[in-house]
């Protein structure tokens, strides 16, 4: 997580070494709440066929950040999510055959549950001020997937990591010494991720299609 975010920063420093001027950089604090669904597709590879399931999910997210105004109109900044997103668990039970069961036979039952938390979820991005107090905002992200599974079919999935991009509108009402509130709305769409089971070579995971859209509102101060 260090190496992640002080790479992050660095690239932002690095794109605001041309950039400054003389004249003093203002720097913004803050911190958001909102809620987010987030959905995607998600699948068993193995050699007796694939299992792909479609869901959909709801969670409450909570961000600070940091930004830094390069000009009147455009300003760059880092948005860190300190807490965990949880997906629901999958639940499935496998017979000694190998295919999906539930009930109805004599055979062997295993019970796989499998889910995900996305974690230290950093995105850095470019703001730029729309008449009447809007704004938009593009921004890219790195997230961890940690999975969370209980095999009892054998073997673990390894973590991954995944990066999204983010677009963004809102609304920014400013009070008194530097301080604002912004109504925001963004959609965000992630990158596919695959993971394979530690004990089974010919077995994997698959996440697609990842896409999410958060409503948030965001207190700050300029200084």
């Amino acid at each position: 997580m260090i190496k992640k975010i002080s790479a992050i920063l660095f690239g932002l420093l690095a794109f605001l070494g041309w950039s400054v001027q003389s004249q003093a950089i203002e720097v913004t604090v803050g911190g958001s709440v909102g809620q987010a669904v987030f959905a995607a597709s998600g699948s068993e590879i193995k050699p007796i066929g694939t299992v792909k399931e479609y869901g959909a999910f709801q969670d409450t997210i909570s961000t600070v950040f940091v930004e830094v105004a390069l000009t009147d109109v455009i300003s760059v900044g880092v948005d860190y999510m300190p807490g965990d997103v949880s997906t629901p668990t999958n639940t499935n039970v496998q017979s000694d055959g190998g295919t999906l069961n539930t009930q109805g036979d004599n055979g062997t039952h295993r019970t796989n549950t499998v889910g995900a938390d996305f974690q230290d979820h950093t995105m850095l991005y470019v703001q730029a001020a729309l008449p009447f107090g809007g704004y938009v905002k593009l921004g890219a992200s790195t997230v961890d997937v940690a999975t969370k599974e209980n095999l009892e079919t054998g073997g673990a999935y390894p973590n991954v990591d995944t990066t999204g991009v983010h677009l963004a509108l809102g609304y920014q009402m400013d009070l008194d010494s530097g301080i604002f509130v912004r109504a925001e709305v963004m959609g965000s769409d992630y990158d596919d991720v695959s993971a394979t089971n530690s004990n089974h070579a010919d077995i994997s995971v698959q996440i697609t299609d990842m896409i999410g859209a958060s409503a948030s509102l965001r207190i700050g101060k300029t200084f």
